[in-house]
């Protein structure tokens, strides 16, 4: 779509020919990207965080529980549950245990 904009291609025509704007724009190309990249690190940081705790609090209710059937098995689903959102955000299910430690595999 930009590609079809005259003035899009007036510009990239006038960035193409001028070195210092092309430097220019190449500077704030990576710097965009690499403020996007620190971003979406500290958003993944942020989520592992939140699943770390939600593994910790599971875990304690996992002691509370004790031996009902019933309740053990809801706590295997849900930690189940946060094993899957942790392989994206690249937490693994021993790490999660670790957090959750009334766990029993």
């Amino acid at each position: 779509q930009r590609k079809a904009d005259p003035e899009h291609q007036r510009l990239a025509q006038e960035i193409q020919d001028d070195p210092s704007l092309k430097g220019m724009a190449n500077t704030a190309y990576k710097q965009g990207m690499g403020r996007a990249r620190q971003e979406r690190e500290a958003q993944l940081e942020q989520d592992r965080k939140v699943l770390r705790a939600a593994a910790h609090k599971l875990g304690r209710r996992a002691e509370k529980v004790g031996s009902n059937a019933g309740k053990q098995t809801e706590i295997q689903r849900e930690f189940v549950e946060l094993v899957q959102r942790g392989v994206g955000l690249g937490v693994n299910e021993k790490a999660l245990l670790s957090n959750s430690q009334g766990m029993k595999r």
